[in-house]
């Protein structure tokens, strides 16, 4: 990296601002703004500028509501806009030779959430050596949309693949090691990762990967589904079928407001998926993120799988049909499931847990189903063909962990109320930060689901052979 704090990538000169052994590059432009001329467009190579550009303020966020765990990591207040794909660079000072990568993918189910919140802070990891990249995309709607003869769905993610080619070609200029490239994500971070392993696209853009809490088989509606899905948002915006091209001529507002009545209609019982999520179209993504793995995709790539013990507890705390479910219900969900089997399957789950109400059994049924079980699907693959593969497990909810790992806390104004929360993360995220910046020596492949395992599961900077 140049000295002091300025470096040129190949649009420009950036000018970031130094910290206590860390510099940092806010709102750095990896592809043209998507404002409404290139509304539901695929994104395009960032302009190049003159003179020096500013970086050492945040720029707007992806457009969406409030999200429905405000109540555990706080609300946050940022501006919005459809020019939002950015990046926040941050790097160790001084940085060292061949420096790490890490490409950090938020979580939000696809609908909420940003990389520039201080919640991901990259400070930590620079002074520990790493640089941090942390990526806006679009979502809900604008990025997951699909109406065929506007909207071709899976926009988000081709953000995403815009951003790592962006990091490739220009993350030498701040010192980074392109070879060495760690793309990380936590919930729809992770599902994005799944869904990059898949595609053709994004291969050699990165060497390994770290996906926490993905519900890796719940992110790929069929094309079909997710027509079904732009049909009744049209029909919530009054829009006719036959004239798709006035969805680029809604207001903003007018779109989120549409996505949350649509989420509000088609919401299921102990379901928590949203309607805008990656899908299999044939074309970006051409099969599902297990499949693929199954199949090969990760076959030069090192993995670090995670999931937590308590993955649905923050999303049913605020779900009334599941904190009012009855004995009935339960059996039910369970019936649905298993068919005949379901009551046997409800007691045994019932008996493993002490908090036996039937939210609690429902919470740690889909903890399982979504993420824990499927989480060592890929793992078992991999490993079968030989490469590095790990798992964590922590009993935190999910939400906790990212934050906790970056030692962000404080900055989560709700989660550093919550005590029990307070109580269950310090210990297991402290040993699983260590493994997500590489900090102890590399362990044996597919380390088991504990956290002090996984404390010595993965050298990010390592040999990349």
């Amino acid at each position: 990296m140049a000295t002091g704090t300025t470096i040129r990538a190949k649009q420009g000169a950036l000018r970031g601002e130094r910290g206590e052994r860390y510099v940092v590059f806010r709102n750095v432009p990896y592809a043209a703004g998507a404002e409404k001329a290139a509304r539901f467009a695929p994104p395009q190579p960032a302009p190049s500028w003159n003179g020096v550009r500013d970086a050492t303020s945040d720029g707007p966020i992806a457009p969406q509501n409030r999200s429905r765990l405000a109540h555990i990591m706080g609300d946050f207040e940022r501006a919005q806009s459809e020019d939002c794909l950015s990046l926040t660079i941050w790097c160790p000072d001084p940085v060292p030779a061949r420096c790490p990568v890490l490409v950090w993918l938020h979580g939000g189910a696809f609908t909420t959430g940003a990389g520039s919140l201080p919640w991901y802070s990259g400070e930590s990891f620079a002074r520990s050596g790493l640089i941090l990249v942390s990526v806006n995309y679009r979502l809900g709607a604008l990025g997951f949309l699909a109406v065929p003869g506007i909207c071709p769905g899976n926009l988000g993610l081709l953000d995403q693949l815009a951003a790592l080619r962006w990091v490739h070609e220009n993350i030498a200029a701040f010192g980074g090691d392109s070879a060495t490239v760690t793309v990380m994500g936590q919930s729809a971070g992770g599902g994005s990762i799944g869904a990059l392993l898949a595609m053709p696209a994004a291969r050699g853009l990165f060497r390994r990967a770290i996906m926490q809490s993905a519900a890796l088989q719940r992110v790929n509606p069929s094309p079909d589904d997710a027509a079904r899905t732009g049909r009744r948002f049209l029909e919530i915006l009054g829009l006719s079928s036959d004239r798709p091209e006035l969805l680029r001529e809604v207001p903003v507002d007018d779109l989120l407001a549409a996505q949350g009545e649509l989420a509000r209609v088609e919401r299921r019982f102990a379901d928590s998926v949203t309607p805008f999520r990656p899908l299999l179209d044939g074309r970006v993504v051409s099969t599902s993120p297990v499949a693929a793995v199954r199949a090969g995709a990760a076959a030069s790539i090192d993995v670090l799988i995670g999931a937590n013990r308590e993955e649905m507890a923050a999303f049913y705390s605020v779900d009334d049909m599941v904190k009012q479910a009855d004995e009935l219900a339960l059996l039910g969900e369970f019936e649905r499931l298993f068919g005949a089997r379901g009551a046997d399957y409800c007691s045994e789950y019932r008996r493993t847990r002490l908090d036996r109400r039937p939210a609690a059994v429902l919470a740690h049924l889909y903890s399982d189903r979504l993420f824990r079980r499927v989480s060592s699907l890929p793992r078992r693959k991999l490993h079968t063909a030989g490469r590095p593969t790990f798992f964590s497990s922590t009993g935190n909810p999910q939400q906790v962990s990212r934050p906790a790992i970056a030692s962000n806390c404080r900055s989560c104004s709700t989660i550093s109320r919550i005590g029990p929360m307070r109580r269950c993360w310090p210990a297991p995220t402290t040993l699983q930060a260590r493994s997500w910046r590489g900090s102890s020596s590399a362990h044996g492949p597919h380390s088991h689901s504990t956290a002090i395992q996984s404390t010595t599961s993965c050298r990010l900077g390592g040999p990349t052979t």
